[in-house]
């Protein structure tokens, strides 16, 4: 597994994505696309699998806004394993 990722959040991700659920929202969807066979889960972090990655602050922000029902547009982030995951 490589330490980082460029992730593109497509507005597929975000028709499909489901509102505070942390293995179906639309960044959840996107990961699964780049790292397609491990489990994973969005929340405060990225877990692929046993693995943690941090995410920039808009990515927390785009997250928060589509959990409020706040209308979001496709972007991209890196995703970046964090040193101790």
């Amino acid at each position: 597994m490589k330490n980082k990722y460029k992730i593109k959040v497509k507005q597929i991700d975000i028709d499909r994505g489901i509102p505070q659920d942390v293995c179906r929202c639309p960044v959840a969807l996107a990961v699964r696309r780049v790292i397609k066979k491990a489990r994973i889960t969005v929340c405060n972090d990225i877990q692929v699998g046993n693995r943690q990655f941090d995410f920039p602050c808009k990515t927390e922000t785009f997250i928060t806004a589509f959990d409020k029902g706040i209308e979001v547009k496709p972007f991209n982030f890196v995703m970046r394993m964090r040193a101790n995951g």
